[in-house]
């Protein structure tokens, strides 16, 4: 998964959409690599005055986020 999400976020980074939306609703489990990814991808779109907008967490996955906090970065 992190390998595929890296190589598919960077494809994006140069995309002059303004928004991202990452649809995880594929996506059962989640460790620290793939949640570093993620939060990489959020800090180069946010240099560029870009946002990333993450989309059909599980509950599982929804939990992780909000442990983390990461609702103050993402919009679910």
């Amino acid at each position: 998964f992190s390998t595929t999400l890296k190589d598919l976020l960077n494809q994006f980074l140069n995309d002059t959409h303004l928004n991202i939306e990452l649809d995880l609703s594929m996506v059962k489990t989640i460790d620290s690599s793939g949640i570093g990814k993620i939060l990489l991808f959020y800090k180069h779109l946010k240099g560029k005055k870009r946002e990333l907008i993450i989309q059909s967490l599980s509950p599982d996955l929804k939990e992780v986020f909000l442990t983390l906090r990461l609702n103050r970065l993402f919009n679910f």
